[in-house]
């Protein structure tokens, strides 16, 4: 007969693999999603200031973003492991001579957050690679 027989792969149709788009979600939500990550991080540091303790999962005790320097105590507001620029494209805040005065700093900031002042800030700070690597 002249034909040849059919395998098995042959039976299949395949086609040119091309990566499957990304869906992203609308700037909103990401941005909201941003928000709702900073002020989740600006609140667990209120109790830490405040003398509380977090209830985590993680093993690891959670890391201060306040610390006394030349008697001045410094904030380093961050998204995830990355600074957040808050103002001159500085990220470091003076928040002033007691732990006080680290809460009304982070209370300032949650505010500022809440009227979505701090946007640009963290949408460059999630786009950033991580402080030192």
């Amino acid at each position: 007969m002249g034909s040849q027989s059919m395998s098995v792969l042959d039976k299949i149709k395949v086609v040119e693999w091309h990566p499957r788009p990304r869906q992203r979600k609308p700037v909103a939500d990401q941005e909201e999603k941003r928000r709702t990550k900073f002020v989740t991080f600006l609140e667990e540091q209120k109790v830490l200031a405040q003398g509380g303790t977090l209830k985590k999962k993680s093993k690891k005790p959670p890391r201060h973003a306040f610390y006394e320097a030349n008697g001045e105590w410094l904030f380093e507001p961050r998204y995830g492991t990355k600074l957040v620029t808050i103002k001159d494209g500085k990220a470091l805040c003076v928040a002033g001579k007691t732990l006080d005065d680290v809460v009304k700093l982070i209370d300032t900031l949650v505010a500022a957050t809440k009227a979505k002042e701090l946007d640009k800030a963290l949408a460059e700070a999630a786009e950033r690679k991580a402080v030192g690597k």
